[in-house]
């Protein structure tokens, strides 16, 4: 897919740093309070935080020299609007796949291109370069070199209303509580099974290697339409077994909620918090995928 000459405007959104909202709140600030780690181990964090936070600053001051240059009209923003994402041809997030995957919510038919301002921390599994490459990049992009890639989403219906976004990476259905169980009923192609564990993962292709790999799942093919499901933590009677445990489906995967305080989180944010007894839950791959720059990188 050609991008030459398609990109006029773009949304650009800034990652907050940890250490931002931390000296915010002023925790940052005097000596440690007793209960807290010794001044050594405190030091040590608030080093890492701080190196985090200036990678940051300087990752964001290359950003806006190079777009400065681009000669695209430009919107700056630390948290966007669905509305401000429709109305450009290009998103571009500086931070990690955590303000990337945050600002995909919101993004339904511009390019996204992730730029990793912090990669010695960052892992940047969506982010297709870092910012001292950012304006030969950018470049290469406005020239239409750097092909977009369709990514398959989740998209979520709780009852018969579907929820306004999408998750690129993973949801999780779980108790609002980490230590209690959730109990359900989960359905999927043509077969039920009464379950209680810690919660079930549901994943894309491009999420896959996320959350879902850290609990066992296995690694996925793009492009072929396909969730992977996981069941986390299962609790079985002596000699039962779990027959739904974990697989990769192009069937819609299906829970019916048998208690009360049960939540979903896309990509790690929570979007569904009145989820009682008896809520049917569906989800099944969105019928629009993002359009990612440069991935995989």
């Amino acid at each position: 897919m050609s991008n030459k000459n398609a990109i006029r405007r773009a949304l650009v959104i800034y990652k907050t740093s940890p250490y931002d909202r931390y000296d915010e709140l002023g925790v940052l600030e005097g000596s440690a309070p007793s209960h807290m780690a010794s001044d050594e181990s405190r030091e040590r964090i608030l080093k890492r935080l701080e190196s985090a936070h200036l990678a940051n600053q300087s990752a964001i001051a290359h950003v806006q020299d190079a777009l400065a240059q681009s000669g695209l009209e430009i919107m700056e923003r630390q948290q966007p609007t669905k509305r401000e994402a429709a109305g450009v041809d290009l998103v571009i997030t500086v931070g990690g796949d955590g303000t990337f995957l945050a600002t995909a919510q919101r993004v339904s038919d511009a390019l996204m291109l992730g730029v990793n301002s912090a990669p010695a921390t960052s892992v940047g599994h969506y982010c297709a370069t870092q910012a001292a490459g950012f304006g030969d990049y950018l470049e290469e992009v406005l020239r239409g070199h750097v092909e977009a890639r369709d990514l398959e989403r989740i998209t979520c219906q709780v009852e018969q209303r579907t929820l306004p976004y999408h998750a690129l990476n993973d949801i999780l259905f779980a108790h609002r509580s980490p230590a209690s169980s959730t109990r359900y009923l989960l359905e999927l192609g043509g077969e039920a099974e009464l379950q209680t564990s810690s919660g079930v993962w549901i994943s894309t292709a491009s999420g896959a290697s996320g959350a879902m790999r850290s609990a066992g799942g296995e690694r996925m093919t793009i492009g072929e339409g396909e969730l992977q499901y996981l069941v986390r933590e299962p609790y079985s009677r002596l000699g039962a077994h779990v027959r739904l445990r974990q697989g990769v489906t192009k069937e819609p995967v299906t829970v019916i909620a048998r208690s009360n305080k049960v939540q979903i989180f896309m990509d790690g944010h929570l979007r569904a918090p009145s989820i009682g007894f008896g809520t049917k839950l569906t989800f099944r791959v969105a019928a629009k995928p993002l359009r990612v720059l440069g991935y995989p990188h």
